[in-house]
Formats: C-alpha cells, sequence, structure tokens
C-alpha cells in the first residue's frame, strides 16, 4: 500500500464530444499498472441539455474539484490531456506545479503534464474562434448551432476513429454526447508556454484533426518536447499504442517504476517493420552507399543481402541503451548494408565525407556539468560509439539526428556567415568562437547555451556526451578505428568491395541488365 500510495496520481482529462467511459480501457491499464487515476467528466460535454453555455471554466471547476484534494494532502500528479482536454487542463494546471506550490511552503502539485493530439492555443486575451479567424467549424466532422457543435456522424469514423478497428468505432459513436461551443468563443487565459512543469506533446502522426506539421511548430512554441507515434487521433482505442502511453507515464513517473516496467515489456516490433517499409531511417536518410558512376565515390545502392526474420524476436531483447525499452537484433537500429569503403561512418564524427556531424563544443561550466553527468557511466570515458553495434532503438536514434540537427543549425556557423562581418572584433585569430575543419571549409561552434568556446575545448559526442578525443587525433583514429568494420569486414555474406586497376565495375559483383525479347 505504501508502494502505491508514493506513486503520482495520473490525471486525464477527456477531449470534446467525449466522457470518460470512451477512456476505460486506458484508465484501466494505468490503474493495473498502481496508479490511482482520476477522470472528471467536464461539464461542457455531456447528454442533455446541461452543456449549454458551459465554458471550460466550468470544465477547470470540475478537474479542480477531483485533484486538489489529492495535491493539498501532498500528492504529486502527472496530467494527461487529449485533444480539447488540453485547454481546461492547462489552466486548471496554472499556479498548481511542484515548485510554485513549493516556494509557497505548501506540498504536492502537477509534475508534468502530457498533450496527445491536442488542440493547438497560441494567444492569450482572445478566444479560440477570434484566433483562428472567426472560423467556428472544422468543416469535415461538425456543424455550429447556437449553444452547441453537433457532430456529422457520417464523418466522425474518419476523425477520430480513422485506424480504430470499425466494430469498436460502431460501438463508440453512438455513444458521443453534446459539446458546447461556449469554451471557443471566451477568452483563453494561459497557453502551456506558461506553465513552469515538463510538458510532451504526443503528435499522432496519422491524425486527420490536427497536423502534424502544424502540431510541431505548435509544440516549438510552448516549449514542448515532441514524440511522435503512428496513430490516427484516438491511440488510447488500440492496445499496442495504449501501452506506449502507459510506459510514457510510467517514465515520468519515476525512472524506478519504468525500468521495471520496460524489464518486463516485449519487443514490439515497431524497428522491423521499419525496416520492412523501407522508411526512415532506412529510406529518408540512406545510412550506407548510394547510386554513383564510380564505386570509388559512394559506392553502389544499398542492398540487404541477408535474410531477415518477418517476426523479431519478442522474447530475447536487450534494453534501449538510451530510453530502456526493449528491442530484439532484428529491431535495433543500424544499418543493414556494408558500407562502402570510401566512405566509412561507423564513428560519430569520423564522417567519410569529412564533414562533420554528431558532435557539440561547450563552454567551461557547460563542460564541466556534463562531465559530472557521464561520470562513472561507461567503461571508458572517451567516446566509443559505433553506429554498427549500438543497442539502440528507430525511435531514440531519430530523436538523436534531430538533436544533432538542432544544435548545428542554431549553434554552429559556417566560415562564409562570420569570416567577412566587420562589426564583430574577433581577437587576433578572427575566429568567432572555436572552429573545426568541416570537409574543405571552416565551422565555428557555440555552446548550447549559446556561450562562445575556448579553442581548447574538446568536442563532446552528441550521442553519448562523452569526449572525443582531441581533433588533433582523428585522423589516425580514423585510420586505426573508423575505416574497419569488422561487422561485415568478418561476414562471408557481404564480399568486400574490389575494383580493377581502370576503375571498372567491381568485382565479385556481377554486372546486372536486361536482354530485349524480340516479338513474335
Amino acid at each position: 500500500m505504501k508502494e502505491k500510495y508514493q506513486k503520482p496520481v495520473v490525471l486525464l482529462v477527456h477531449g470534446a464530444w467525449h466522457r470518460p467511459l470512451h477512456y476505460r480501457l486506458l484508465i484501466q491499464a494505468f490503474q493495473q499498472q498502481g496508479f490511482i487515476v482520476l477522470a472528471p467528466p467536464l461539464a461542457s460535454s455531456g447528454y442533455d441539455d446541461s452543456v449549454d453555455g458551459k465554458t471550460y471554466h466550468a470544465d477547470v471547476k470540475r478537474i479542480h474539484d477531483v485533484v486538489m484534494p489529492y495535491i493539498d494532502h501532498g500528492r504529486t500528479v502527472i496530467a494527461v490531456g487529449h485533444s480539447y482536454g488540453a485547454i481546461p487542463l492547462t489552466v486548471a494546471i496554472e499556479g498548481h506545479s511542484l515548485a510554485e506550490r513549493e516556494e509557497k511552503g505548501l506540498q504536492g502539485g502537477f509534475r508534468s503534464v502530457i498533450y496527445v493530439a491536442p488542440t493547438p492555443v497560441l494567444h492569450k486575451g482572445i478566444s479560440m474562434f477570434e484566433a483562428a479567424g472567426e472560423q467556428r467549424q472544422t468543416p469535415f466532422f461538425h456543424d455550429v448551432s447556437d449553444t452547441r457543435m453537433p457532430l456529422e456522424l457520417d464523418r466522425v469514423k474518419e476523425a477520430f476513429f480513422s485506424d480504430i478497428d470499425h466494430r469498436i468505432a460502431d460501438d463508440f459513436i453512438p455513444t458521443l454526447c453534446h459539446q458546447s461551443k461556449a469554451p471557443f468563443e471566451v477568452p483563453v487565459v494561459c497557453t502551456p508556454a506558461d506553465l513552469k512543469i515538463s510538458k510532451t506533446m504526443v503528435i499522432c502522426k496519422n491524425d486527420a484533426i490536427f497536423s502534424r506539421n502544424m502540431l510541431l511548430q505548435v509544440a516549438d512554441k510552448w516549449g514542448a518536447d515532441t514524440l511522435e507515434i503512428e496513430s490516427g487521433h484516438s491511440p488510447h482505442l488500440v492496445e499496442g499504442h495504449r501501452m506506449w502511453l502507459v510506459e510514457l507515464v510510467s517514465q515520468k513517473s519515476s525512472p524506478t517504476i519504468f525500468k521495471s516496467l520496460s524489464r518486463h515489456c516485449l519487443c514490439d516490433g515497431r524497428g522491423l517493420a521499419t525496416r520492412q517499409a523501407y522508411a526512415s531511417p532506412y529510406h529518408r536518410n540512406r545510412m550506407a552507399g548510394q547510386s554513383t558512376l564510380s564505386p570509388h565515390l559512394k559506392g553502389d545502392e544499398e542492398i540487404e543481402v541477408r535474410l531477415y526474420n518477418i517476426k523479431c524476436d519478442e522474447a530475447g531483447a536487450l534494453p534501449c541503451l538510451k530510453c530502456g525499452i526493449n528491442i530484439c537484433e532484428e529491431c535495433r537500429c543500424y544499418p543493414r548494408a556494408a558500407p562502402p569503403s570510401a566512405y566509412p561512418n561507423r564513428r560519430p564524427h569520423l564522417r567519410g565525407s569529412y564533414e562533420l556531424d554528431n558532435i557539440m563544443c561547450l563552454c567551461e561550466d557547460c563542460d564541466a556539468n556534463n562531465e559530472k553527468e557521464v561520470a562513472g557511466k561507461f567503461l571508458n570515458e572517451r567516446c566509443d560509439c559505433d553506429i554498427y553495434t549500438r543497442w539502440i532503438c528507430v525511435r531514440c536514434e531519430e530523436e538523436e539526428r534531430k538533436t544533432a540537427r538542432k544544435y548545428f543549425a542554431e549553434r554552429t556557423q559556417m566560415e562564409w556567415d562570420w569570416i567577412m562581418r566587420e562589426d564583430i572584433d574577433y581577437g587576433d585569430d578572427f575566429e568567432p568562437s572555436k572552429t573545426l575543419h568541416d570537409h574543405a571549409f571552416q565551422r565555428a561552434f557555440w555552446c548550447t547555451c549559446g556561450k562562445t568556446v575556448s579553442h581548447r575545448t574538446v568536442p563532446r559526442c552528441i550521442w553519448c556526451k562523452r569526449r572525443h578525443l582531441p581533433e588533433s587525433e582523428w585522423y589516425q583514429e580514423r585510420q586505426d578505428i573508423g575505416s574497419k568494420h569488422p561487422f561485415f569486414d568478418n561476414d562471408p555474406d557481404y564480399p568486400r568491395w574490389i575494383s580493377d586497376e581502370n576503375n571498372k565495375y567491381p568485382t565479385p559483383y556481377p554486372r546486372l541488365g536486361y536482354r530485349e525479347v524480340e516479338e513474335t
């Protein structure tokens, strides 16, 4: 009982036209993990005319009525808001975070909030209808009356249940309820950007209501982390997505609880499904060779020679080094094709193209803090990441790519962006910050905090955050480690790339072609 009491309370706020009963499977999944779940029915949705005129302020009161007694008794709360539920939930959280209550000498409060396919709100002081340019209708699935927003029942399945089993959708549609339009007509008093807690937005990539690109922009304005899921607007109705949401809340609630759950989870097969679909990162950013006229430049098109299982090894899985979720050999993310010898990319910073990637340079304070963070976590104090042997899931590998792209875009500059600026005195060496050779040019690096970086600073790996060897030793490291590929060199399924002296088509690969067939 004591262990259950120490867990955070989960507050679940449902969306428009819905009631808590539509989330019962998700509620039960949370309860099976020992969470207390609060799911108040909002005042603005219901089955009678009591919803008329109810604004989101009435919904906030419903939320406070159920959650504040727990907070006042010192309980920590993790909030989950789906769709419209994000709006009253945000207002309910304001002023009641753990930090804000601690400043007042009070215990308890909201620890974090998770927005699932949320209604985007960016402007305070005006209503959502005004922010949308007086557009009072989402054309394809609901109408607008004097007091309500009646659903177009023949389009509801497309909007809410696009990827849901049709039998489940057919059972749910008759139970959807009335929705007041008043919440959308009163001024918004706060947005998630105002909250002083950890914010995570779950973007449903197949959502027919709120597009991925729009929510990515909104999340940036909110200051929220983003996670993406291959789901429609209602992920809580799909078992795999539902358990993923439970894992996410468990991770937010306690690292100890999350580790315990992840150790008992089977591999979900996401990595293998990504490979079979030839989706990113195996397609959008190819992780090995590309077609070219010369095999010495880029290599042949990548071909996965080895046969793979049609199902992953669910039980034979190990934790992802980033998120801790179990993944098997078939699902971990690494290049499946042997790399061209001219362009080895085995190490994060030793790119065959001699272009910089996956490194960051920090100021003295941030570098010292980073060193404390990684101390004792690895056998080797220097980065030894190997793209072919790392045990990492597809989702985390994609997050690493985003982090690297974001850092390079915001905290680095190529020489033509700074070398001719006469309005800034860069000192005797005329360099604005630490610089490194990026192919044939110089790239300047600033710290993640924005400060200038000393030229003595040793670059760190964005993947593991450990220091690399000093850049003066990278050439030798490339010769000793980066140019060798034991993962493939010792495997007979991947014959070595060999060209003749005239750079003809390499052997032992046979030349392929088509023979014309004469018509009879």
